[in-house]
């Protein structure tokens, strides 16, 4: 949706598109540890799916970026 909404809004700006994307994509489990406490759900049920999220985020976030948006986000981590 978010891929679909930016390229209808902003067509041609990638780095919008991407920007849009990483919102999406990126894990927000702080968030939703809040509003599940907030509505007395299961805090341990959602520090779980947070903690799995947060692992599998490096994996997940460039790949969906690559797919949805179509451009890549590289990042140096050797480089002082």
């Amino acid at each position: 949706m978010a891929s679909l909404l930016g390229h209808l809004v902003f067509p041609g700006d990638k780095l919008t598109i991407t920007g849009l994307v990483l919102e999406v994509v990126i894990p927000t489990g702080v968030t939703s540890l809040l509003w599940v406490s907030v509505y007395k759900g299961d805090t341990l049920l959602t520090l779980t799916i947070a903690l799995i999220d947060t692992l599998l985020s490096p994996i997940i976030v460039p790949y969906s970026v690559a797919f949805l948006s179509g451009t890549t986000v590289e990042m140096d981590t050797v480089a002082t």
